[in-house]
């Protein structure tokens, strides 16, 4: 069983000060890996400032950086486990919902209708 801890409004928590750190760095992790991801798309995944790895290799490491984070998060049991068959199920849902959303940019002109998933 684990360890309840009462938080400054008094709400009682199974997330201790480690856990709450962890879900911080998490947060961090994300709002890298969208900065990563949005200069990759404006400079282009090949890109890179003098003396640094291209933006692809940059968005790569802020990926595991993040998955490191949840890795850490899962053995707290923060975060649930998952299997590969629900990542591949996840997966495929992601996709169809993801082209429903490209389908309607093309139908707005956003992006070309040749673009596919």
């Amino acid at each position: 069983m684990s360890e309840q801890f009462v938080g400054g409004n008094n709400a009682i928590s199974s997330t201790g000060p480690r856990e709450q750190f962890l879900l911080v760095k998490l947060a961090e992790e994300c709002d890298e890996v969208s900065q990563r991801a949005l200069k990759q798309a404006q400079y282009g995944a090949q890109e890179a400032q003098e003396g640094n790895p291209t933006n692809s290799e940059r968005l790569r490491d802020e990926i595991l950086d993040l998955v490191a984070i949840v890795s850490l998060l899962q053995q707290s049991r923060e975060i649930q486990a998952w299997s590969r068959a629900e990542f591949t199920k996840r997966k495929a849902a992601k996709l169809v919902k993801m082209g429903k959303s490209l389908a309607y940019s093309q139908s707005l002109g956003m992006i070309p209708k040749e673009v596919k998933l």
